[in-house]
């Protein structure tokens, strides 16, 4: 039989039975009050009926077998029967009608319920049955996909782990305002950038991405190259492995299967033809954005403004309606020289298009992990633009303070915004992180006041001024609120080139003093040297062995990194760690739990000829540590080795001098050690410049240190894939 007979019989065979999408499965919601389609596929020609709820209504199959019928304003309720005849019925088991919203995006959006802060409260809370969440399993793609995967899952403390955070809690209001279903549709994943996610051929018809792709040449992606590249990489690699493994040695990091990534992580508009155009056209009432991270590095922010504003309009475009969106702002985050503000800026700007929102969030990042916990708060402030602009309800505010214009009068310029009404600063403390500058460009340190509903900026160093920034920075402290208690989101009043260091040193973007968090959650302190800091990470986001350690202990804990490249535990010696900002940081932050990784630079030659500071120094760290918290627990981390030395380190001194100090500080502290030498001394290839780790060193530092801390083995698998 030829081949395009056998072809055609298998499209035949495949619609001779009605067949609808992954997204029609039981536990479905339906978007009430609205036009809602429902298709599938059948045999050519075949009338196909649609039945719930009373109402039935009828569409025939066209030559391509795809069907579709639509149903008419739905009251919220259920469960109800959907029931679809053709040639064969399909029964589609309690189906309620209710709100529903799409959220998309990068890693914070696909970030589950079971990371995020206070899982036990919220699995308390989570015997919801009618909150729904389907997350769509499909991966990327070359072209749109009209089917895709994933299946309703209804909510319940022993389900809710798995919801996207952002969304739940999201939807949690919703549904606890409303009172009727919500179904939560989660299509995400995590690193990627927004290009995966808009229509290949909108953005290259957008003359404002000229120069994006003209930075960004795409060459044709050959599969069999890229298979048969990593095939034989992979061989390589299995000889290698079992070469170790004899050696008992570990492996190197096995080769990534190109393919695989790709269908992941898509290219331009792969993950829209994957994961986006199969739940085209599913009834919502609107949709949540929460990406960023993966645009604002390189030569990326300049171009995002337009990226966001393309991506929904040619997602309400292709749904044939405008459904209301909002998008969650960036977070701070310790990335200096990077585009952060840029980015914020870009989603601040995009808010001209209609029917379209921001939750602001520059005060409940984690400076140092790209995976803030506080969700709960992420999807109030979202719930709140919809609650008062999409559902008309009752709100004490849908935003924070947005910069609307400015005036200069004379040394001062005026600022005015939106939804400001009671302007206050955090804490009655007075307003940081404003910067003015003349028409010299610049910055100088400004003194804000509030006037009103208005904000006045000056300084004594410009005569005449002519533009001012607010938390231009990719860690800021956010100072400036309105009557609700929501920031404002950091702006720019001038259009000038950007400068991603124009802030003067005094406020540079570093760690800040962080006052003990109102929740529940265990706060740990880790202080220590580069090591901590992360330096040989490839990300130093994630890398770091404190982030990794967040990522093993979970949301019942807070994790702090207050590393300081080169510092050192003698006072005498050349960076003292308690001269060093992170010091004074780490003890306003009243460490409940302490992690001390610090000696390593006291084994430097012209260090160590002062070691008979060593133990006194170390004395007075721990004395103010429990000054700040009494009952702060305190491990002292024995360094890790040199191979054999480098930068001035040397292995004889950490292990001959060093780790005999700290194990005599130890007992005459009755303190607990943690053995980091032994954990990686057969573990050279780790550490590439002799003394920093790598990933995969840093891996077994968070893990020995998390055993430590619990006394359990720690979840490994928790550890994500490092990603920008």
């Amino acid at each position: 039989m030829k081949p395009l007979l056998l072809a055609f019989l298998a499209a035949t065979a495949a619609h001779a039975t009605v067949k609808l999408p992954a997204i029609f499965s039981d536990h479905a919601v339906l978007q009430r009050q609205a036009s809602v389609p429902v298709w599938g596929w059948a045999e050519k020609g075949e009338e196909v009926s649609v039945s719930i709820a009373g109402q039935t209504v009828k569409a025939t199959a066209g030559d391509d077998g795809k069907w579709m019928a639509k149903l008419a304003n739905l009251e919220a309720g259920g469960p109800h029967t959907l029931t679809i005849t053709g040639s064969s019925t399909i029964v589609i088991n309690d189906v309620l009608v209710g709100e529903v919203w799409l959220g998309s995006g990068q890693s914070n959006m696909a970030m589950q319920v079971g990371r995020a802060m206070e899982l036990e409260k919220s699995k308390a809370m989570a015997n919801t049955p009618q909150i729904r969440h389907f997350a769509e399993a499909s991966g990327g793609a070359d072209t749109p996909q009209s089917e895709g995967k994933g299946a309703w899952v209804v909510c319940a403390p022993e389900t809710v782990e798995r919801f996207s955070a952002t969304a739940y809690f999201f939807g949690r209001e919703i549904h606890r305002e409303l009172k009727v279903p919500v179904g939560l549709i989660n299509s995400s994943v995590g690193g990627t950038p927004i290009e995966s996610w808009i229509a290949g051929d909108k953005q290259r018809a957008l003359p404002a991405l000229k120069g994006f792709f003209a930075n960004k040449p795409e060459a044709p992606f050959d599969a069999e190259a890229a298979k048969a590249k990593y095939e034989k990489d992979l061989a390589a690699w299995k000889e290698v492995a079992k070469a170790a493994r004899a050696a008992k040695k570990p492996a190197p990091r096995a080769p990534q299967d190109p393919i695989a990534l790709r269908a992941k992580k898509g290219n331009i508009g792969g993950l829209f033809n994957g994961k986006i155009a199969p739940l085209i056209p599913y009834a919502i009432r609107g949709a949540l954005w929460y990406q960023g991270e993966a645009n604002t590095s390189a030569d990326k922010p300049p171009y995002y403004e337009h990226q966001l504003a393309l991506l929904v309009t040619d997602w309400r475009a292709k749904w044939g309606y405008e459904f209301p969106f909002a998008w969650a702002q960036l977070p701070n985050f310790i990335r200096p020289g990077e585009g952060w503000p840029a980015v914020r800026e870009a989603m601040m700007k995009t808010l001209r298009l209609p029917k379209t929102g921001m939750g602001i969030n520059i005060d409940i990042g984690m400076p140092n992990n790209i995976h803030p916990t506080n969700k709960q708060e992420v999807g109030r402030r979202l719930s709140l633009w919809a609650l008062g602009t999409v559902y008309g309800q009752k709100v004490t505010e849908t935003s924070g303070p947005l910069f609307s214009k400015h005036e200069v009068r004379g040394k001062d310029i005026v600022l005015s915004f939106t939804h400001g009404e009671g302007l206050k600063a955090k804490d009655g403390a007075a307003l940081k992180h404003f910067v003015i500058a003349g028409a010299d460009k610049q910055w100088k340190d400004a003194q804000a006041r509030i006037d009103g509903g208005n904000v006045i900026v000056s300084s004594a160093e410009v005569a005449a001024p002519a533009a001012v920034r607010y938390c231009w920075l990719d860690n800021p402290e956010a100072t400036l609120f309105n009557a609700a208690g929501l920031p404002a989101s950091p702006f720019r009043t001038d259009d000038w080139a950007i400068d991603f260091a124009i802030a003067p040193a005094s406020r540079a973007a570093k760690p800040r003093a962080a006052a003990a968090p109102a929740s529940t959650a265990i706060r740990v302190a880790c202080i220590g040297d580069s090591i901590t800091a992360g330096s040989g990470a490839k990300d130093r986001r994630i890398g770091p062995y404190p982030a990794q350690l967040q990522v093993l202990l979970g949301s019942g804990y807070k994790v702090q990194n207050f590393g300081v490249g080169g510092a050192t535990m003698g006072r005498t010696g050349d960076k003292p760690y308690d001269k060093q900002a992170a010091y004074k940081a780490a003890l306003a932050f009243k460490p409940q739990l302490v992690v001390i990784k610090l000696g390593t630079n006291d084994s430097k030659a012209h260090n160590w000829a002062k070691k008979d500071d060593f133990l006194p120094s170390a004395k007075a760290l721990l004395a103010a540590v429990r000054e700040s918290n009494p009952e702060a627990k305190i491990w002292l981390c024995l360094p890790a080795p040199c191979f054999p030395g480098n930068f001035g380190i040397t292995d004889a001194v950490v292990s001959e001098g060093i780790i005999p100090a700290l194990k005599q500080l130890a007992e005459e502290e009755k303190l607990t050690t943690i053995d980091l030498y032994a954990a990686l001394k057969t573990h050279g290839d780790y550490f590439p410049d002799k003394v920093h780790p790598n990933d995969n060193g840093y891996r077994i530092i968070a893990a020995v240190i998390a055993k430590a801390l619990t006394g359990k083995e720690p979840p490994l698998d928790l550890l994500p894939t490092l990603e920008k």
